[in-house]
């Protein structure tokens, strides 16, 4: 029965999380809390940018890794590489430095499964890795279109998994569903031209997450505290944005 509780039914939860650029950090304060809580996460679903953590903590590197391997290797400088083809960005930089993180390993052999969704341009379509090297999956899922170019696998092009679903809790097993929003509030202002764009995206992106947990008929707990004054591209708060989704796990799953 889908209920949209406060709280979860069980510690064996299925964890659904999505994008939000600078915003995405807040996965790493809601894994702290619930290691600290010791919920068992027995499924992963991600999509775009943030589908490194995903790929992570399947391998089971714990929150505060996650959180290292941010402070010492996710400089945006550091990884911009700009190129005329595609995208704005290449993703060469990217690949490198995922490369260090998961080597050669494989979604199939990680400690909890894991669906990393992609857009496949060839014909417009979904497509959820299960298998295959991680590496690939996460770098596919993060091309967001005319910022990284696509990424090829198999002959194939990719872009970002969040064109055709931004929540993916239909590619979850479980009953018991933990979804992680990273969108921001309804009374978001739009008193400039980026605020405006910003709230346009974040009205499409919200309506697509309602739609997902509405067709679902599985016990969806959703996360969506409001915290305006962070911004989608405000990649040096990293600290701040872990605190704070760390703060606001605990008190809508205590």
């Amino acid at each position: 029965m889908k209920n949209n509780m406060d709280t979860l039914k069980s510690k064996k939860i299925s964890l659904c999380l999505w994008w939000g650029w600078a915003r995405g950090f807040i996965h790493i304060g809601v894994l702290r809390y619930l290691e600290e809580q010791w919920y068992e996460i027995e499924e992963i679903s991600w999509n775009s940018m943030w589908a490194v953590i995903a790929g992570a903590h399947a391998l089971w590197l714990t929150s505060s890794e996650i959180h290292d391997f941010v402070k010492e290797e996710f400089s945006v400088f550091k990884m911009i590489d700009f190129t005329l083809g595609a995208g704005l960005i290449s993703g060469n930089k990217i690949f490198e430095c995922f490369k260090r993180l998961y080597g050669h390993s494989k979604i199939e052999s990680t400690s909890i499964p894991l669906s990393i969704i992609a857009t496949r341009l060839d014909d417009s379509k979904k497509v959820v890795f299960t298998d295959g090297k991680i590496l690939d999956a996460v770098r596919a899922s993060m091309s967001v279109p005319s910022i990284f170019t696509p990424h090829k696998i198999d002959g194939k092009s990719y872009v970002d998994g969040m064109l055709c679903s931004n929540l993916p809790v239909e590619c979850l097993n479980g009953d018991n569903i933990l979804a992680v929003s990273t969108s921001l509030s309804a009374e978001f202002p739009f008193s400039t031209a980026k605020q405006r764009i910003t709230k346009s995206i974040n009205i499409w992106l919200t309506q697509a997450e309602d739609v997902a947990v509405c067709n679902s008929d599985k016990n969806i707990t959703l996360m969506r505290p409001v915290y305006d004054e962070i911004d989608f591209i405000d990649f040096h708060k990293y600290d701040k944005i872990i605190e704070i989704w760390y703060i606001a796990a605990k008190k809508q799953l205590w």
